[in-house]
């Protein structure tokens, strides 16, 4: 029986699927990890993430975190080798449900306002005043045509890790890359 699950760290917003139906959650990191990693620019030594399993649409609302890590090699031929092995992690789950639920409102809100189409603002041949207020505004949040404009990562959710890495994309992409660093007060560091 096939399960739904969603990539929530990192947290994208764009055009790329980052909802999965698979059989175990393996088979989805798989499948999150090949759609996210094809734009990656470099090689990712040890990447960390997190797919979240959704509850069924009849009415479940526990919210099961299942976390990854991913080991990649470089063969010969500049081939990436990788392998996705399930962890466990002891983090307190709180904050970090906080900031999700914090970045899903806002994509949600930025979704019901974009616009398109006709131009939404207000210009008069007859009025020349340059610094009329209602000369130019532009259409209200981000237009979503690119696969990440927003890529969104806590390393700190992962328990001792000592070395991050962080991707480059591949051009044209050129997120926002925001991580957050809101456990660094809890660790000591």
């Amino acid at each position: 029986m096939s399960k739904y699950f969603k990539l929530v760290n990192p947290y994208v917003i764009g055009s790329m699927n980052t909802s999965f139906n698979a059989d175990t959650s393996l088979e989805a990191a798989k499948l999150a990890y090949d759609n996210l990693s094809q734009y990656f620019g470099n090689h990712m030594p040890t990447f960390r993430f997190t797919l979240e399993k959704m509850p069924k649409k009849e009415g479940g609302s526990k919210q099961n975190f299942v976390h990854f890590e991913v080991n990649e090699q470089k063969g010969k031929d500049n081939m990436v080798k990788y392998e996705i092995t399930e962890i466990d992690n002891a983090q307190d789950m709180k904050k970090f449900k906080k900031s999700l639920a914090r970045l899903s409102n806002q994509d949600n809100k930025n979704k019901d306002e974009k616009t398109g189409g006709k131009r939404k603002y207000v210009s008069s041949d007859e009025d020349d005043d340059y610094f009329d207020s209602e000369l130019e505004r532009p259409r209200k949040g981000p237009l979503i045509y690119e696969p990440i404009v927003y890529y969104y990562y806590d390393p700190f959710l992962y328990p001792y890790v000592d070395r991050w890495y962080v991707p480059t994309f591949v051009l044209p992409l050129q997120p926002r890359v925001v991580f957050d660093s809101h456990s660094l007060l809890y660790l000591g560091r």
